[in-house]
């Protein structure tokens, strides 16, 4: 399949029901922790975690690719240490060590020709992000090697203050870009990088729009109008990304859609909010589903920098990675074209892998 150049044929699935629309269509989970089990599994002395673990899960959700964090600023993250720069190398180290143990399931993407033979293939394609700055200390070489290494997308921030500018737990200083931060944008613009602003304060996110050459992504977060929440773009900020030519990953986490009721439909509300709002060329999916590791993330989440609540309950309709046709099922209800969500599911974000990264 040349995924590139991928056209929808309604014609071939106008009669499909959801679960054979899901399964045709190509999905790309735009954001995944799901490295911080695979480490740890690591370390317990398993192997092939993709296979053993997760294969089952991901063919149910229809996975076709998968954005990997491996490595960034938060301690909820850190692999068994307070290093970045460490955590962000065992991570690294991990997805190579899966890439060769599940090699039938799983292939490392560094460019949509890799995307591609992976569909071919019937293998979930792997790219790799770093989840916030810190790995890359004060030294603007270590974005190339990250890019050598196989990364190919940074979140500049995550909620605290690091070297490139403030994330949305440091929103009150209006904190903007460092000069690091600057060079750091302009370096993943020379390399072809996809640059991702969330957990931004809204000084940096502007500060980003300013002098990036290349669209911007939101990899997961949904709409501050209808959610009062920090980690939640204004309208203007949607319309910007848009603007821009960039994407915004809905998301899946319980206080991002709504601070009382999540439900799948109102994260639904999420999605027809930002299509009227700024089109649906605009939007992907960024889940952040965190079920595999409860333990991990949320004695941390709590003291860095914004609320998650002290506990964690996904909607059970939204509540893991095998849900996902759920979605299908609820735009098809909400009248959505299959075009249009074979663009949300994963052709916008894979648009944006194409024209960055190439």
């Amino acid at each position: 399949m040349d995924v590139s150049g991928y056209k929808k044929n309604n014609t071939q699935t106008s009669n499909l029901g959801y679960l054979e629309l899901h399964e045709k269509l190509i999905v790309v989970e735009g954001h995944s922790d799901l490295m911080v089990d695979i480490v740890r599994r690591h370390q317990r002395g398993e192997n092939a975690v993709f296979s053993n673990k997760y294969a089952d899960k991901l063919k149910k959700g229809g996975v076709n690719v998968i954005i990997l964090s491996a490595g960034g600023d938060s301690r909820s993250m850190n692999a068994g240490s307070d290093d970045p720069l460490w955590q962000a190398l065992k991570k690294i180290q991990a997805v190579y060590k899966e890439n060769d143990e599940s090699r039938e399931l799983v292939s490392l993407c560094t460019s949509i020709g890799d995307i591609e033979e992976a569909l071919a293939s019937k293998k979930i394609g792997m790219f790799m992000t770093l989840e916030g700055g810190r790995p890359l200390r004060d030294d603007i070489a270590m974005v190339e090697l990250y890019y050598r290494l196989g990364i190919r997308s940074i979140q500049l921030t995550w909620n605290g203050r690091n070297l490139i500018g403030d994330g949305c737990g440091e929103r009150e200083t209006n904190g903007k870009l460092t000069r690091f931060g600057k060079a750091v944008v302009k370096e993943m613009n020379r390399l072809g990088m996809v640059i991702d602003v969330s957990h931004a304060s809204e000084s940096t996110f502007y500060s980003v729009v300013e002098i990036s050459d290349s669209p911007i992504i939101v990899s997961h977060a949904n709409a501050r109008a209808l959610c009062d929440h920090v980690r939640n773009l204004t309208d203007d900020q949607v319309k910007i990304v848009a603007e821009k030519g960039g994407v915004i990953g809905i998301c899946f986490y319980p206080v991002f859609i709504d601070l009382k009721e999540p439900s799948l439909e109102k994260l639904l509300d999420h999605v027809d909010y930002i299509v009227n709002l700024a089109g649906i060329d605009s939007i992907s999916l960024g889940p952040d589903f965190v079920d595999y590791a409860l333990d991990l993330f949320l004695p941390s989440l709590a003291g860095e920098g914004t609320s998650y609540r002290d506990e964690l309950s996904f909607p059970d309709e939204i509540r893991d990675v095998t849900t996902l046709p759920n979605l299908t099922r609820g735009l098809l209800l909400r009248g959505y074209s299959e075009e249009d969500i074979g663009k949300i599911l994963g052709m916008n974000l894979i648009r944006i892998y194409k024209q960055i990264v190439g």
